[in-house]
């Protein structure tokens, strides 16, 4: 078991077989399962602010001005997700290792990995491919398809959210 492999110990295994984390792991599982929830809390505010207000944005700025300020927000963007989005996903998947006390706790932590895909699926084929078609120019038709299909990655990171925040309000 990965528990017992990471801590080793008669300890650890006295209480995995009763359905139980020592201390040393308790600490350990707390502080992956918050940096997981802050992720993907700032995640969720930072796709709430791209929906409102960047991508809608995008229509007002001057053509004249539109590579630079296009490349300047793909750049700040990439700079701020990109970390966010690969802690993510590794934590999504070290929960998923952890020995839970519950089956409905790893059945959510199931569902929130699925929601990582999601997320990454859709930013990696349908968003990124979108702004490389905006590079060059600004098209008001891809922006709006920009805005209206962000709103899947929008829904995907919020439910994520309400699905991490009820497994600690549980």
């Amino acid at each position: 078991m990965f528990a017992t492999l990471v801590f080793g110990g008669e300890e650890v295994e006295r209480c995995l077989r009763f359905g139980q984390l020592p201390a040393s792991m308790q600490v350990v599982e707390a502080l992956l399962f918050y940096s997981a929830l802050g992720a993907t809390l700032a995640m969720t505010g930072i796709i709430w602010m791209v929906q409102m207000v960047h991508y809608p944005q995008f229509l007002v700025i001057d053509p004249a001005c539109w590579q630079a300020a296009h490349a300047r927000h793909c750049r700040m963007m990439g700079f701020l997700v990109g970390p966010l989005m690969l802690a993510e996903l590794i934590m999504a998947h070290a929960l998923l290792l952890w020995p839970y006390p519950t089956p409905a706790a790893r059945e959510g932590l199931l569902v929130a990995l699925g929601l990582t895909y999601l997320c990454w699926g859709w930013t990696i084929w349908r968003a990124l491919p979108l702004h490389r078609s905006l590079e060059q120019a600004k098209n008001a038709a891809f922006i709006e398809k920009l805005v209206r299909e962000n709103w899947l990655r929008t829904a995907a990171w919020t439910a994520k959210s309400a699905v991490l925040l009820y497994l600690v309000l549980r």
